[in-house]
């Protein structure tokens, strides 16, 4: 865009000179002018004439386009100046950002406007310190609206002519309020997932069978004993903290579903975690998705911590076993009552 905006200058130059040229060689050509001409010279004159005019309005037709251009970018509002900082340009999505009309700003400075909007004199002068010495200055900004707060990013960067001289800045601008606020119900969702998980001691993971990419959820890294996102986990560090003997299970149950094109796979397992060498005892659920041609690409599972569940199953195991143990090999009778003394 920068060099679109150096060539309109440039065209607008070039038009007025290819004008002043034809100007000149019709003078030099009309028969009733005071200096006659050869008749060869008046032909090279009539040549000259036809293809500078058709320059000429090749020039005018690249800067009508070039003016459509710009004017009809609707999601980004562009302004330019001169080295004085002089407003030269103005597309209506400035008008729009920014709540002026180019009538109304073309001509003056910007220093104008900022001081209308209680900008401070410094944060320009930073930026264009910034330009000078880098080429561009990035930024963002925030509108306070009717509708609301406005997120601009903005960048202001150099216009340079053919010698690469700056001879004025440029501002491009970009409402990126929708872009925002999805991050942030995003951010939110992530969060609320993660605090859900927490709660209910139950991971998610994804896994990318074209790229080998990984994706555990924090509640993943604290069932492995781990700090979340610690590090970027593989398929081999997940590997790595299954419990020795069960390794092969949980791999064949993962491979295999994919080696035989099954859509799901269920398998509980112990891990050790590194630290401290603690073992506890996991259930993993899997489902496999797929491509337009209808083969697994991608898996996204569960594992969830059922250690302290399986420690209740086997007390209320022992109990029961206890329990049978006692009745069936008791050589006394044995009834049962309740609080009121009924059998």
């Amino acid at each position: 865009m920068k060099d679109n905006l150096k060539t309109k200058a440039q065209l607008i130059q070039e038009i007025e000179q290819l004008r002043d040229r034809i100007n000149k060689l019709q003078t030099a050509g009309n028969p009733n002018s005071d200096k006659k001409e050869p008749s060869d010279q008046n032909h090279l004159n009539q040549v000259e004439i036809t293809d500078s005019k058709k320059a000429a309005e090749a020039l005018a037709y690249k800067l009508m386009m070039l003016d459509n251009i710009l004017r009809t970018a609707t999601d980004v509002a562009i302004a330019t100046t001169d080295m004085d900082l002089r407003i030269t340009y103005y597309n209506p999505m400035a008008e729009h950002i920014f709540g002026y009309t180019a009538e109304e700003v073309i001509g003056k400075t910007v220093m104008e406007i900022h001081m209308k909007e209680n900008v401070s004199p410094d944060r320009l002068e930073r930026a264009i310190d910034i330009v000078r010495q880098t080429g561009e200055y990035k930024y963002s900004l925030v509108q306070e609206t009717d509708n609301g707060p406005r997120h601009l990013n903005s960048r202001v960067s150099s216009i340079l002519n053919d010698d690469g001289d700056m001879v004025g800045f440029c501002l491009f601008s970009r409402d990126v309020t929708e872009k925002v606020l999805s991050d942030q119900i995003l951010e939110d969702n992530i969060a609320m997932m993660n605090s859900s998980q927490s709660l209910a001691h139950i991971g998610s993971w994804e896994h990318d069978l074209i790229t080998g990419d990984l994706i555990w959820s924090d509640e993943v890294y604290r069932i492995f004993g781990e700090e979340p996102q610690a590090f970027k986990a593989t398929y081999e560090d997940f590997l790595e903290f299954i419990h020795p003997e069960d390794r092969d299970l949980v791999n064949e149950a993962y491979t295999g579903s994919v080696r035989d094109d099954r859509d799901s796979y269920d398998v509980e397992h112990r891990i050790i975690r590194r630290e401290s060498g603690e073992i506890r005892i996991v259930h993993e659920q899997c489902e496999h998705h797929r491509d337009s041609s209808g083969n697994i690409n991608r898996s996204i599972g569960f594992v969830e911590d059922v250690t302290e569940r399986k420690a209740v199953e086997m007390k209320l195991y022992d109990s029961e076993r206890m329990y049978r143990l006692v009745t069936e090999n008791s050589v006394h009778g044995m009834y049962r009552v309740n609080a009121d003394g009924i059998l």
